[in-house]
């Protein structure tokens, strides 16, 4: 199994399990396997999602046993349940993550990763996954 399908089942778990794995932080491990299960997103964008600098990701994935925060976390799980649906909308890992890094018309000509950043903005990028899934951009 690759890390991604390990972090994609993370990125599914929903109910109490997501809430213990946001409130206990995922382990830095997990942040180091999302970093190198990436083929298009940088480092420097995935800490944008994450409300983080390089400086203190880098001690992460250095030390695999450090928790992220409850923030970090909650921005994670965020990041996989819309990269995993992206993957469904779009087909691949890698259309999926050029697409989230790219402007995008239905977004204000925003790009979809930057809005991840919000639970608002997630939802808004998700909803326009949806539409295109169903074919209705408008």
């Amino acid at each position: 199994m690759s890390a991604w399908d390990e972090l994609r089942i993370q990125g599914s778990t929903t109910g109490l399990t997501a809430h213990d794995l946001v409130t206990q932080g995922f382990p830095g491990g997990d942040a180091r396997a999302l970093l190198e299960a990436l083929t298009y997103i940088d480092e420097a964008s995935l800490c944008i999602v994450l409300d983080t600098s390089l400086r203190r990701f880098h001690l992460r994935l250095k030390r695999s046993n450090m928790r992220l925060t409850c923030g970090e976390s909650d921005a994670l799980m965020r990041f996989l349940s819309t990269m995993n649906m992206a993957i469904q909308v779009l087909g691949s890992q890698f259309e999926a993550e050029k697409w989230l890094s790219e402007p995008a018309i239905g977004m204000n000509q925003r790009k979809p990763l930057d809005l991840l950043r919000s639970t608002e903005g997630t939802k808004m990028v998700q909803l326009l996954l949806s539409r295109m899934d169903y074919g209705v951009y408008a």
